[in-house]
């Protein structure tokens, strides 16, 4: 696949998700102290978004928490028990 059918996909990511991909990468990476500035420019997306979506950085937080941990379970439960 060429760069720009993925630059393509990409850009169809809707916003709640890429501020969720982004906010998790960010924290996984700062461990704390994420700023909605930094978020909003990695991510693309706008303040709008983020507030008409999650309403706070709070609430984006806590949906982030949330696909991280479904992630988590489903990662758990394909591994096979000793």
């Amino acid at each position: 696949m060429n760069i720009t059918r993925k630059a393509d996909r990409a850009s169809r990511v809707k916003p709640g998700r890429k501020l969720i991909m982004t906010c998790g990468r960010l924290a996984k990476r700062r461990g704390g102290g994420l700023g909605v500035d930094p978020l909003l420019a990695e991510s693309g997306c706008s303040k709008g978004s983020l507030y008409t979506i999650y309403k706070s950085k709070d609430g984006l937080l806590a949906a982030t928490c949330m696909v991280e941990r479904e992630e988590l379970e489903k990662t758990l439960h394909s591994v096979d028990p000793l």
